[in-house]
């Protein structure tokens, strides 16, 4: 898997017990960037556990706006309701293609606590060309 810098939303990981956009944004450019033939994955990994009190879950959506302040959000992919029990630690929580997506120039993720707040846990998540199979 190649991991890019800049391409990271939150570079290393951004500890999340409600709901809140990621730490970076993206920016394409204004052409938008040229990421090649092939697929772009947005990848999703828990670092310490999720843990809360209920049964708390976590949305991971990815969001696109024309400005950088996300005046307007529109949100282009939602991964649904991920219960905390599979946020358990050094876990891949997601790889999802997303080179079909309408991006527009400023992407950021935003996670989205439901039934919260955690009381622990930390992500990350980035853009890459190829993920891990395994």
């Amino acid at each position: 898997m190649i991991i890019d810098k800049q391409n990271h939303f939150n570079y290393g990981m951004q500890t999340i017990t409600a709901t809140a956009a990621s730490t970076d944004i993206i920016d394409q450019g204004a052409a938008g960037v040229e990421y090649g033939p092939g697929s772009l994955f947005l990848v999703s990994r828990a670092g310490t556990a999720f843990t809360a009190a209920g049964a708390a879950t976590l949305n991971i959506q990815l969001q696109t706006a024309t400005d950088p302040a996300f005046t307007t959000p529109v949100t282009v992919y939602d991964s649904g309701a991920i219960a905390k029990t599979a946020l358990t630690a050094n876990t891949l929580v997601q790889q999802v293609d997303i080179s079909a997506l309408p991006l527009k120039r400023y992407i950021r993720v935003y996670y989205v606590v439901g039934t919260g707040p955690m009381t622990a846990g930390t992500i990350e998540s980035f853009l890459t060309p190829d993920v891990k199979v395994s």
